[in-house]
């Protein structure tokens, strides 16, 4: 299990409310806005190429996702962060065999 990230896209860390959202910037104003987040507060800002080998916080588990990069991630909607098994599907088991 994984959590993908475009490697070319800018990504910002959002506060609200002492939790801490990772998304693509470009994406940032419309998650807040469909996730129903009270005012958020960036707090950094980086390219998604930075955030490959990085572990992250399940948000139901008590474990780490690594954090890995793929071009397949889109932009068009959601939060730019896409979740990856490589039992889900073709692009997932590539990116598996290459983490």
């Amino acid at each position: 299990m994984a959590v993908a990230f475009h490697p070319d896209e800018d990504y910002v860390a959002l506060e609200s409310e002492g939790e801490v959202y990772i998304v693509a910037e470009k994406l940032a104003s419309e998650f807040a806005g469909k996730a129903g987040l009270p005012p958020v507060r960036k707090l950094a800002h980086f390219p998604g190429k930075k955030l490959e080998y990085r572990n992250f916080a399940h948000p139901f588990l008590d474990r780490l996702i690594l954090g890995v990069l793929a071009d397949y991630v889109a932009m068009d909607t959601g939060t730019g962060v896409v979740h990856t098994a490589p039992s889900h599907g073709a692009e997932d088991f590539a990116t598996g065999v290459k983490y």
